[in-house]
């Protein structure tokens, strides 16, 4: 697929239907020749013959074979409202990214007067390509916003999200997936929101840091090693080792025998930090059985910026990455196209999402060390990527 064309051909269909719509292309009305029409609209032959195409499939314009193509007497000018098309994968847990962006993205659309189409990879694969492209020509379809993660390059959803030939944008995806689907992508430096949460507990005056990561991501510990971590928590003046360094699958059982036996070494952790906000609901409830206070007796911290965490007692104190500020970002990109796809690789930009310390409750201390009353954590970036 070629971006450049696609995009431009996207811009010459609205440019006529634009103009058929409000009159100054009226019924009837034989339109000039395919050389001359592109030499008016500035654009190649083969890109005005796509708009066109685009056009009669609507209905708009009918092309008669040895006469030239002519303004339909009764276009339908009711014009269907613009739609993006927003695809996640099949995953309901309550963790899952979708759940948190979706919300957002509907309500940004429908307040911008777009409609929304949501469906799911598996939904998609089950359509032809031919279906599946005339079905974004029938529903108006002007972008893509693809929920989805950890691309490898042989995904059949791919090849169907390509051959709708509009934007794509794909919203908090690992930072290769850009390079592997070839779409834009928003992406956050999750190491360094790691390490933005180690350098809070430091500052907080916490000494002994017991970590929850997640066994089954591909990063457990937010693209950071074992090794990294303990490094990490060493140089901020704190201390862990590898019996207060856990990985585990996310559920309350695993999370719960964790905390037991944190909360069982002979120093225990006064801080436990762990891999999202999610599992910190799950330590919230384990440490209470325990007869625990936060963060009188232990404090504990999350990662993501799930909205119900600060109506937790008390408020959990989160690196956020702020789902709704995400999805603005990716409606924009949709709108914006030309700025996100590189005109001469025809390949999406990735653009970096800046996070944000939320310090709540969870994490306060009487004594902390003597530090700046403000840290500019959104500094900790990825080289060589454009941030907003």
């Amino acid at each position: 697929m070629t971006k450049n064309i696609t995009l431009k051909k996207d811009q010459v269909y609205k440019r006529l239907k634009g103009q058929i719509e409000s009159g100054a292309l009226q019924g009837g009305e034989k339109l000039p020749r395919e050389q001359e029409l592109s030499i008016q609209l500035n654009v190649s032959t083969i890109t005005l013959r796509a708009a066109l195409q685009r056009l009669a499939e609507e209905r708009l314009i009918e092309r008669i074979h040895g006469r030239g193509t002519f303004v339909c007497a009764n276009p339908l000018t009711s014009s269907k409202p613009e739609k993006i098309m927003i695809i996640h994968d099949v995953d309901n847990s309550i963790a899952a990214m979708w759940r948190h962006i979706v919300p957002s993205l509907t309500s940004i659309a429908y307040s911008a007067n777009y409609e929304v189409i949501i469906t799911t990879n598996e939904a998609l694969e089950m359509f032809s390509n031919q279906d599946i492209r005339q079905s974004v020509i029938d529903d108006n379809i002007i972008g893509i916003i693809a929920i989805l993660s950890s691309f490898k390059g042989n995904e059949k959803i791919i090849d169907k999200i390509k051959v709708a030939e509009v934007p794509v944008v794909i919203p908090g995806g690992n930072y290769s997936d850009s390079a592997v689907t070839g779409f834009a992508s928003i992406i956050i430096n999750e190491k360094n929101a790691w390490e933005a949460a180690i350098i809070h507990l430091s500052e907080q005056g916490f000494t002994r840091i017991g970590v929850l990561g997640l066994r089954t991501s591909l990063s457990p510990l937010r693209h950071s090693s074992e090794a990294d971590t303990r490094r990490l928590v060493e140089e901020n003046g704190m201390y862990t080792d590898n019996m207060m360094i856990k990985e585990i699958a996310f559920n309350f059982s695993d999370i719960q025998k964790a905390i037991q036996e944190l909360m069982a070494l002979s120093q225990p952790p006064d801080a436990i930090l762990c891999y999202s906000d999610f599992m910190a609901v799950h330590a919230y409830r384990a440490l209470k059985i325990l007869g625990l206070k936060i963060p009188d007796d232990i404090a504990v911290m999350g990662i993501c910026g799930y909205p119900d965490a600060q109506r937790l007692t008390p408020s959990l104190t989160t690196i956020d990455f702020e789902y709704a500020e995400i999805a603005r970002m990716a409606f924009e990109m949709i709108l914006e196209p030309d700025r996100w796809y590189d005109p001469v690789s025809k390949k999406g930009k990735l653009r970096a999402k800046q996070f944000k310390l939320q310090a709540r409750q969870s994490t306060k201390q009487q004594q902390t060390k003597e530090v700046s009353q403000y840290r500019n954590y959104s500094q900790l970036s990825f080289n060589n990527v454009q941030v907003v």
